[in-house]
C-alpha cells in the first residue's frame, strides 16, 4: 500500500493553509473538506508515493481522512511548543497529526495469524523499510514480557524487553516509568490526576512533554476538542518520545479495560483521555 505525499511538502511547521497561521481563524469547512477527500485520477500526476514496509492498514475511522505522511517533525524551537494530536484517539491505531494538519507518525496494529500476538508498529514516510520504522511492539502472551525492537537506541536495530526499556523505580505498583534518553539523560512519564500523563527530565524537573486535552484555538483542528501530545523544546529525539508515549498510553488504557471489567462498569467511554482520572494510577508495565 502507498500513500500519497505532496510534492510541495516541506518538513517544517509551515501551515499547510494559507490562512492557518498563529493569527488565523484556521482552515474553512470547504478546505478541510478539500483535505479528506481522496485524490482523483486528475491529482496523480502531482502526486509523490511513499510505500511502506509491510504496508500498515489505516485505522477505519480514517478511511475518508486521507493525512499524507511526513517525515519526522523538527525539534521544537525555544520558546515553541509542538502539538501532535491522536486522530483517532487511540493508541493502537491511530496518526499523530501536527497543528497544520500534516501526519508525522502512524500507529497500527496486527497480527501474523489469529493467535499470534499482537504487533504496534510505528511508522513515517520514507521509500525504505529500514527508514520508515521507527519501532515494533510485540505484546506477547502468556505471562511473557512484551518485547520492543527499534533503532532509535544505538542507531542499529536493537531488541530489548518493555520492562527494561521503560524500569520501574521504588514502589512495585507504581505507573510511573522511566528510561535513558538517546541524549543520556534519565526521564520520567508520570501521570497526574486531571493533567494525564507527564514527562519530565530527571535530573532538572523540566517538563518535556504531556498528553492532555484541550479546546483548539487555532490551525487545522481550531474549534475541536482533542487529545494532544504536547512536546516542548528538548535535547531528546523526538521518536523516543512518540514511543514511549505509546507505550505508556496503551498499557493505561489497558489498566483501565480490566479495572472496568471488574467493577462491572461497561461505559467505553472511561478507556479514553490521559492520566489518573481515566485510571492512570493502575498497575505495572
Amino acid at each position: 500500500m502507498v500513500l500519497p505525499l505532496s510534492l510541495s511538502f516541506k518538513p517544517t511547521h509551515e501551515s499547510r493553509f494559507a490562512g492557518s497561521g498563529p493569527h488565523s481563524q484556521g482552515p474553512t469547512a470547504q478546505e478541510k473538506a478539500s483535505r479528506y477527500a481522496r485524490p482523483g485520477p486528475g491529482d496523480l500526476p502531482e502526486l509523490r508515493y511513499v510505500s511502506f514496509y509491510p504496508a500498515p492498514s489505516l485505522p477505519s475511522p480514517l478511511a475518508e481522512k486521507q493525512f499524507p505522511l511526513s517525515p519526522s517533525p523538527e525539534k521544537p524551537k525555544t520558546g515553541m511548543c509542538m502539538r501532535l494530536y491522536l486522530v483517532p484517539n487511540d493508541p493502537e491505531r491511530t496518526t499523530l497529526v501536527s497543528a497544520n494538519g500534516v501526519a508525522h507518525y502512524q500507529v497500527s496494529t496486527a497480527k501474523a495469524h489469529r493467535l499470534s500476538a499482537p504487533v504496534l508498529s510505528i511508522r513515517r514516510s520514507a521509500e525504505s523499510e529500514g527508514d520508515s520504522l521507527v519501532a515494533q511492539v510485540e505484546w506477547r502472551r502468556f505471562g511473557k514480557h512484551p518485547v520492543v525492537k527499534s533503532h532509535i537506541f544505538d542507531g542499529t536495530m536493537q531488541e530489548m524487553e518493555v520492562r527494561d526499556f521503560l524500569y520501574k523505580l521504588g514502589h512495585h505498583f507504581t505507573p510511573t516509568r522511566y528510561f535513558l534518553g538517546d541524549d543520556n539523560q534519565e526521564y520520567r512519564w508520570k501521570p497526574y490526576k486531571d493533567i494525564g500523563h507527564v514527562l519530565t527530565r530527571l535530573d532538572t524537573g523540566d517538563e518535556v512533554a504531556r498528553f492532555s486535552q484541550e479546546l483548539v484555538t487555532e490551525g487545522f483542528f481550531r474549534g475541536e476538542r482533542k487529545w494532544c501530545l504536547q512536546i516542548q523544546p528538548t535535547t531528546l529525539d523526538i521518536d523516543m518520545i512518540v514511543l514511549t508515549f505509546i507505550i505508556m498510553e496503551k498499557r493505561r488504557r489497558d489498566r483501565v479495560a480490566v479495572e472496568t471489567m471488574k467493577s462491572g462498569d461497561h461505559d467505553e467511554d472511561l478507556a479514553e483521555g490521559g492520566g489518573c482520572e481515566a485510571g492512570g494510577g493502575g498497575g505495572a508495565l
